[in-house]
């Protein structure tokens, strides 16, 4: 039988680990882990071992989570699904910028992503997102600046609350409203990112794009292709456009996040067929 690469196996503990941390059931975990109960245990010592401390608890045969163990939980889950990603070849870091891959079962595209050099939004970005850069640095990050105003019916702002990014504001002329509609797309408004239509299937790396913007306060530029849907259960379309992410402030100084999506041909995204970015952006 062939042994199972030593990526792999790491990645197989440390999703028994992120299973029983949700759970804290090593039978239901088992179950969904199509392991043994033995095996778990057997994954999470080697853990433990590894990093020195006790990730869990056992008391009164419940399972609980050490203070090591919660603090532990989001980075692994992170590193699992970058992993189970790259395993795939649907996830890669070059030059420290992300793109992601991802097809369907017969090979078709259907969420393609580049991060590029804040630089690019200056020789290769759109009108639309060289200005909202530009009113961002006039206004130094505060949405409700003057000199914020000529882009804000562009962007959508959402606020991290309870460790959960909520949109608190939708643009009428922002491209989630030149999509779904204006009075459609405004129903988001106090909805997780991963909850809202555009977002929800690819949700963990809009959120991880979220919060290296809120850990490092820096703008974010990515271009991007997917195929969704302008109503729930419609057939799917194919849109691409540049997406600028911007660190900003709310007046009563709590972090806004504004992002400003502009729907166009002209991205550069690694891997994508020219033939899927000729569909693209069929606004009407």
């Amino acid at each position: 039988m062939k042994k199972r690469g030593g990526s792999k196996a790491s990645l197989d503990m440390m999703r028994s680990f992120c299973v029983m941390a949700r759970h804290l059931n090593l039978s239901r975990s088992a179950e969904l882990l199509d392991l043994t109960r033995q095996t778990i245990r057997r994954h999470i010592q080697i853990i433990e071992e590894s990093r020195g401390e006790k990730l869990f608890l056992l008391k009164d045969k419940k399972y609980f989570l050490t203070e090591a163990g919660r603090a532990a939980l989001d980075g692994a889950e992170a590193i699992v699904a970058k992993g189970l990603a790259w395993l795939k070849g649907q996830y890669d870091l070059r030059d420290g910028l992300q793109t992601i891959r991802m097809r369907d079962e017969e090979g078709r595209p259907v969420f393609f992503s580049s991060q590029h050099r804040l630089t690019r939004v200056w020789d290769h970005g759109t009108d639309l997102l060289q200005q909202a850069l530009h009113c961002w640095v006039e206004a130094k990050g505060a949405i409700e600046s003057e000199k914020f105003a000529p882009i804000r019916p562009y962007v959508l702002i959402f606020r991290r609350y309870r460790n959960e990014w909520l949109c608190a504001e939708i643009g009428e002329k922002s491209a989630l409203a030149l999509w779904y509609g204006w009075e459609w797309a405004k129903s988001s408004v106090g909805r997780q990112v991963d909850e809202i239509p555009a977002s929800a299937v690819y949700g963990e790396y809009i959120i991880e794009a979220y919060d290296e913007v809120r850990k490092f306060g820096t703008p974010r530029l990515d271009h991007q292709f997917r195929n969704i849907a302008r109503r729930i259960g419609g057939e799917l379309e194919p849109m691409s456009y540049q997406r600028l992410l911007l660190s900003c402030r709310f007046p009563d100084g709590d972090m806004a996040l504004a992002s400003v999506v502009d729907l166009t041909r002209r991205v550069e995204i690694s891997g994508l067929e020219p033939d899927a970015l000729e569909r693209a952006n069929h606004i009407g």
